[in-house]
């Protein structure tokens, strides 16, 4: 994604292992081709499929999609399952979108990185 070959990327990700990052980066990369119904439908089976387990994951494609709500949203339910992704979130780039956003300083705070 951050080479700009939103189409390699896709490629990639269908060929991922783990289920979760698959539709993760099958989020992304339909996101950033433009397709939103077909990232709308990963986004849907994800959550329904490893939302108990990967809410950070969850947060980041809320936040690449430009869904800050959704993303803080995500992000909280990350903070209460214990996320171990969360020891990314202060330098994770999927996040840049969210720097802006009040938001972003507490929630830093509330990780002990402020």
């Amino acid at each position: 994604m951050y080479r700009g070959n939103a189409a390699l990327a896709l490629e990639t990700a269908r060929r991922e292992a783990l289920p979760d990052f698959r539709l993760v980066g099958e989020v992304l990369a339909e996101h950033t081709l433009g397709h939103a119904e077909a990232s709308g439908r990963a986004m849907e089976k994800l959550i329904a499929e490893h939302g108990h387990a990967a809410a950070y994951q969850i947060a980041e494609a809320f936040a690449w999609r430009g869904e800050s709500e959704r993303a803080f949203e995500w992000l909280d339910r990350a903070y209460v399952q214990r996320d171990p992704g969360l020891a990314h979130s202060f330098t994770d780039p999927f996040f840049k979108a969210l720097h802006g956003d009040p938001r972003w300083p507490a929630f830093m705070k509330k990780m002990g990185f402020a």
